[in-house]
C-alpha cells in the first residue's frame, strides 16, 4: 500500500491479502507464512481518548506471530506504551504504530495486555488473546476467506492444549466442529530407518530417530547415538562433517551419548525435504515423516494422534491461504472515522476556470465551490476530489477539493471567495473553522469515472478517478491475475510508470473508510482524455 504521511483517528479492520513473508528461524529464512487481517481488538474503556487498537496474526510459522497496531494523535514518543507490563517502542508503519509478539499454539488462550498512558493518565488498557482474535474472525462473515485457516489454527491449539495439559478447561477449539481430527489422513510415506542406518555401518554411530517438538517452536530434530564401546570423540568428529539444513551437530548434555541436528520449520513446510549430508552421505528428511510415524505407531494414544493430525491440517490450511483471492468486499484499514471533525483556519483565493488546480480536477467540479486543502491533509492527493463541509462564524458551506494549499497548516483550507462569504465576511480574511468529509452528492446518483492522462499509452499507464463518494485510499490494477497497487502522484493521477497488459482494465479501489469496489471492463483508450463512466460507486 502507498505509505501515508499522516494516519490519525481510529484504526480498524485491516484486511491484508494472504502474502508470503519471511520469518527468521535457525539462522536462515523460512517462507510461506500467511498473514491474517487486522481486526478491531475492541473499544477501550476510554473511548474518547482517541487511542485505539487492532490486532493481526501471521499463521504458519514455527510460532504464531502477533501484530498490535495502535492509532493515536501525535507521535509514539508522546505516550507510555507497554506490552505485558514491559515498555514497548512501536515501529511507525502505514497501518499504525506496530508492536509485535509471538506465541506457542498451546498458549493461544494466554492473555496479552496492551496499555497506553500519557502524562500519567491511562488512555487504553486492552487484554487480547490469539484464540479470542480467531473466534472473532469466525464470527464475522466479512472474513470468510480466512475461516478455514482460523478453524485449523484453533483446532491445533486445542489439540496441543489437551496434549500438554495447558488450560484444558477452556480449549481454543471449543465449539469448532471436528476438533478431534479423527478423519484426517496424513499423506506421506514413512522414513526407512533401517536403510539409512546401513550408511553408518562401522562408524560407531547409529541413527536413533527423529522428533518434532510441538511444545515450543516446530523444531525438527534428528537423533544419533554412540554405540556401546565406541569412542564418543571419534563418533562426534565424524558427525561434525555433516549438516542438516545448514545446521551442525549438537551434543545433548547428560543424555546417554545422544548427538542431535535440529532445524526450526514452519507448519507450511511439513512436506519440505531437509537434507542431512556431508557431501558423500546424503538423506532427505521431512517433518511429515515424524507425524506419519507417530500416528501409525500410537493409534490408541488419542491426544498425540490428534495433535499430529491437527498440525498437519493446519499446515495445509496455511499453505492454501496464499492462493485464495481476497473477498471483494473485505474492508481495508480505515484512515479515520466517518464524520471526524477537523479544526483549522480558512482563507480565500481566486482560481481561474482554466486552472486545473494541483488535483487536476477543476474541469470536472461543475456547479461546486472549489477549495484548496493544506498539504498535510491533502496527503499526496488522497483528499483530491473530497467533498467537505466547512463551518465558520456565519454558517456552513460545502466545497469540492481541487487544489493544494502549500503554505497552510494542518487543518487549513483556502476557499472559493463565494464560499468564504457563506461562513464569514471577506474583510476578515482569515477565520477559525471546523470541517469534515461528507459524501459527494453527485456520487449519490452517478458511478465513478476514469480517464487516461494526455499521452498515456499501454507503455506508460497513468490514469485518474473522479466522482468518488469518499476520498480514495488506494487503487490497484489487475495484471496477470494479481492486483498491484498503482502509486498516486501529487497531481492526482495514478501512475504505474511502466507497461501494462492492454485494456479493458479491472481496478480494485479502496476509500479511506475501508469500502472496496472492483470495477471491471474499464475501456480507456490510448491518448484519449475523454472520461469513461464506470458502473460502481462506494457505498454509504
Amino acid at each position: 500500500m502507498q505509505k501515508n504521511k499522516v494516519i490519525t483517528g481510529r484504526l480498524t479492520a485491516a484486511a491484508v491479502s494472504a502474502v508470503l513473508a519471511a520469518v527468521s528461524a535457525g539462522g536462515y529464512l523460512i517462507s510461506a507464512v500467511q498473514t491474517f487481517p487486522a481486526a478491531a481488538a475492541g473499544a477501550s474503556e476510554s473511548e474518547s481518548s482517541d487511542v485505539t487498537l487492532s490486532m493481526g496474526l501471521s499463521a504458519g510459522g514455527s510460532k504464531i506471530g502477533i501484530s498490535f497496531y495502535l492509532s493515536a494523535d501525535g507521535e509514539p514518543s508522546d505516550y507510555d506504551i507497554t506490552l505485558d507490563g514491559a515498555a514497548a517502542t512501536p515501529q511507525v508503519t502505514d497501518k499504525g504504530w506496530l508492536i509485535t509478539a509471538d506465541e506457542f499454539a498451546m498458549n493461544m488462550n494466554k492473555t496479552h495486555t496492551v496499555k497506553v498512558s500519557k502524562d500519567g493518565d491511562e488512555l487504553l488498557s486492552k487484554e487480547v488473546s490469539v484464540s479470542d482474535y480467531l473466534h472473532s474472525i469466525l464470527d464475522d462473515s466479512t472474513y470468510a476467506s480466512y475461516h478455514d485457516l482460523a478453524k485449523a489454527m484453533l483446532r491445533y491449539g486445542g489439540a496441543a492444549q489437551a496434549y500438554f495439559g495447558v488450560d484444558t478447561n477452556n480449549l481454543a477449539d471449543k465449539d469448532i466442529e471436528g476438533a478431534d481430527y479423527s478423519g484426517v489422513t496424513i499423506d506421506s510415506e514413512r522414513h526407512d530407518n533401517l536403510a539409512f542406518n546401513d550408511k553408518f555401518s562401522g562408524t560407531g554411530l547409529y541413527y536413533y530417530g527423529m522428533n518434532l517438538s510441538l511444545r515450543s517452536e516446530l523444531r525438527f530434530t534428528l537423533y544419533f547415538r554412540v554405540a556401546d564401546g565406541a569412542d564418543i570423540a571419534e563418533a562426534k568428529a565424524f558427525l561434525e562433517g555433516f549438516t542438516f539444513a545448514g545446521n551442525r551437530v549438537k551434543e545433548v548434555p547428560g543424555a546417554n551419548n545422544y548427538l542431535t541436528f535440529s532445524v526450526d520449520v514452519p507448519a507450511t513446510a511439513l512436506n519440505k525435504a531437509y537434507t542431512f549430508t556431508n557431501g558423500t552421505i546424503s538423506e532427505d528428511f521431512k517433518p511429515v515423516y515424524y507425524l506419519k510415524s507417530a500416528v501409525y505407531n500410537n493409534p490408541k494414544y488419542t491426544k498425540l494422534v490428534n495433535v499430529c493430525n491437527a498440525l498437519y491440517a493446519y499446515g495445509k490450511a496455511a499453505e492454501a491461504q496464499k492462493d485464495k483471492p481476497v473477498t471483494p468486499d473485505e474492508p481495508q484499514w480505515i484512515l479515520e472515522e466517518k464524520g471526524k471533525v477537523h479544526s483549522g483556519e480558512a482563507t480565500y483565493y481566486d482560481l481561474a476556470d482554466d486552472n486545473l488546480g494541483n488535483a487536476s480536477l477543476n474541469d470536472v467540479r461543475g456547479d461546486y465551490y472549489y477549495a484548496a486543502m493544506n498539504t498535510a491533509d491533502y496527503n499526496t492527493a488522497m483528499l483530491a476530489g473530497a467533498y467537505v463541509e466547512v463551518t465558520g462564524p456565519k454558517g456552513s458551506v460545502d466545497v469540492y477539493i481541487v487544489d493544494r494549499l502549500p503554505e497552510g497548516a494542518k487543518g487549513d483550507i483556502d476557499l472559493d471567495p463565494a464560499a468564504f462569504e457563506k461562513i464569514a465576511d471577506k474583510v476578515d480574511g482569515r477565520v477559525p473553522i471546523t470541517w469534515k468529509i461528507i459524501p459527494f452528492d453527485k456520487a449519490e446518483t452517478e458511478p465513478m469515472s476514469y480517464r487516461y492522462k494526455t499521452g498515456a499509452t499501454k507503455y506508460w499507464f497513468e490514469m485518474q478517478v473522479f466522482n468518488q463518494k469518499y476520498p480514495i485510499y488506494s487503487l490497484e490494477l489487475l495484471q496477470n491475475g494479481k492486483y498491484i497497487e498503482v502509486p498516486r502522484e501529487e497531481y492526482n493521477y495514478f501512475n504505474l510508470k511502466g507497461a501494462v497488459e492492454p485494456g479493458p482494465f479491472t481496478f480494485r479501489i479502496t476509500d479511506i473508510y475501508g469500502h472496496v469496489v472492483i470495477e471491471e471492463g474499464v475501456d480507456l483508450k490510448d491518448n484519449d482524455v475523454t472520461p469513461v463512466k464506470g458502473t460502481k460507486q462506494f457505498p454509504d
